[in-house]
């Protein structure tokens, strides 16, 4: 068993290196279980899933619910991709109907070995399947796949929505209105947990902050 973990930086090139040396080998190559998670070097200018003599297997997440049904996610497809879903395109509605898991649904985690490559990301499904909208986690795995192939000048070559743009400008209103806030001079004035809530809402601009909130006190 050969198993090799590297820092990112040197990594994929020895790992490709010592791969390449072995099937160079033909015949004299010994049988070799090699452990990776340089998924991304398997590919047609690197090493061709396609032509090199490899089986490929990987070890399957399957997310099971309490009544024992496998729990599925959506499917990632990185040559339809065109990184055009907004993370403002849909409503609230949309996300709640095409959430996965229902609240306090308990969620079992099995394993099994599958055939080919671990070409679809884990920590996507799980936040598909628990609630995270799915436009943002198709944006997310596209993002990912321009990094992985080198692409990401792709991203600059997009345009942004009206509300997109809005969705910026209020975010960044946000953080310059948090960045503004003394709060080493509210930790001295010894502010009150009322107070500390209505500055928040001010900064979070949720209201003018001198409204009364009876919920605030209890």
């Amino acid at each position: 068993m050969l198993i090799l973990h590297f820092v990112s930086t040197d990594g994929a090139g020895l790992f490709c290196g010592v791969l390449q040396h072995l099937l160079n080998r033909g015949s004299n190559c010994p049988k070799v279980l090699v452990a990776t998670h340089f998924h991304d070097v398997f590919n047609e200018e690197l090493l061709d899933p396609e032509c090199i003599p490899v089986s490929f297997r990987h070890m399957q997440v399957m997310f099971t619910s309490r009544t024992g049904a496998v729990v599925e996610s959506s499917s990632f497809d990185p040559s339809s991709a065109t990184g055009c879903t907004s993370p403002s395109a849909s409503t609230v509605e949309d996300d709640i109907a095409t959430r996965k898991i229902g609240p306090a649904e308990k969620i079992t985690y099995l394993y099994r070995v599958a055939e080919g490559l671990s070409l679809d990301s884990h920590a996507a499904k799980c936040a598909e399947i628990f609630g995270i909208p799915l436009r943002i986690v198709e944006r997310a795995q596209y993002v990912s796949h321009l990094l992985s192939t080198h692409e990401l000048g792709r991203l600059l070559d997009e345009e942004m929505s009206d509300i997109e743009r809005k969705d910026l400008e209020n975010a960044e209103a946000v953080c310059r209105r948090f960045l503004a806030w003394d709060l080493k001079a509210d930790e001295e004035s010894d502010l009150h947990e009322g107070e500390v809530k209505r500055k928040l809402r001010q900064v979070l601009g949720k209201g003018t902050g001198d409204e009364d909130d009876d919920t605030d006190d209890e």
